[in-house]
């Protein structure tokens, strides 16, 4: 049950996948008060958007790229691959829905699935709470899809007077044994701090928990 539990804390971080709301967006990880790797995203078209990550040593470990369907504003096509892994993972459209590949060591999964216009994943999230800021008060359930599982998963978010979302499992069994996933954002809804399992591992191939700060050098 225990490595069960620690999968889909994971799971549920490639959900996040942080905030977009300048040219470029720093995020800073941290584990303790060491810092373990910096992400740097550079925005593309509209929401779109790639992402560099480079260890503490600065050197470039993992790199993300991703976009948005018109008709898909919480439901990005991307890639994420972890060049000192084996490990891929590629959500691409797929006539009416999407297809979704995942290689981990060799060992690979793909599917296709049918979306609609309300799907919700990735880096999606962080559009989701934007664009029902206000909705946000009371407890929202969606139900969220989970690329590395291919399948559906309800949420629950809620925002509170200090502006941070929380986003948990609605299953009230797995709630007990996944912590909550808490995001910061400003009055003005843009995200500052992300506290949970990371989607990035560490060099041994392990899942981090880890506190993310972000800044935008580029803001006006």
């Amino acid at each position: 049950m225990k490595g069960y539990n620690m999968r889909l804390k994971w799971i549920i971080s490639l959900l996040i996948s942080t905030p977009l709301m300048a040219e470029q967006v720093i995020g800073k990880a941290y584990v303790g008060d060491r810092l373990e790797y910096t992400e740097n995203r550079r925005e593309t078209s509209g929401r779109d958007y790639t992402s560099q990550y480079t260890d503490s040593n600065d050197k470039l470990f993992a790199t993300k790229t991703v976009s948005y369907p018109s008709d898909h504003p919480w439901a990005p096509l991307f890639t994420l691959e972890d060049i000192r892994h084996d490990y891929k993972l590629k959500v691409t459209s797929g006539g009416k829905g999407i297809k979704v590949y995942l290689n981990q060591d060799g060992d690979v999964k793909a599917g296709t699935f049918p979306v609609n216009s309300e799907a919700i994943w990735d880096a999606g999230i962080h559009y989701f709470i934007v664009d029902n800021w206000d909705k946000l008060k009371t407890s929202q359930t969606r139900s969220v899809f989970i690329p590395e599982l291919m399948r559906f998963i309800d949420f629950d978010f809620k925002r509170d007077q200090q502006n941070k979302v929380e986003m948990k499992i609605s299953n009230t069994l797995l709630s007990w044994f996944v912590d909550p996933i808490i995001i910061q954002y400003s009055p003005e809804a843009i995200m500052k701090k992300y506290d949970g399992i990371s989607d990035i591992q560490d060099a041994k191939q392990k899942q981090l928990s880890v506190v993310i700060y972000y800044s935008y050098p580029e803001a006006k």
